[in-house]
């Protein structure tokens, strides 16, 4: 999410209990874990929320970083289940720079 977080930022997040849909809006950062690669976790912006389908009874979210030519993100992973956003980016502690 380079340039808005860096290396050695710290991060408050507040987690979401996994039995219940994120309450989220465009514009979070959120906390996600991809259910193909647990225990890997990756800080994306929310950019989308695409509602109920014929086929779904849940929303999806599209998720992006901040830098786009290096972020892995929705563009190549597409929309995102809920169970896969795990927190909110709360606030941010920046490292002191020498």
């Amino acid at each position: 999410m380079a340039p808005t977080f860096n290396r050695g930022d710290w991060l408050l997040v507040r987690r979401f209990p996994s039995t219940s849909m994120p309450r989220v809006r465009v514009g979070d950062v959120l906390l996600i874990e991809r259910e193909s690669q647990p225990g890997a976790l990756f800080i994306k912006r929310l950019t989308g929320i695409r509602g109920d389908s014929p086929n779904r009874h849940y929303p999806t979210y599209w998720v992006e970083g901040d830098n786009n030519e290096l972020s892995q993100d929705s563009r190549s992973w597409g929309a995102l289940d809920g169970e896969e956003i795990v927190g909110k980016v709360l606030f941010r502690y920046r490292r002191a720079r020498n």
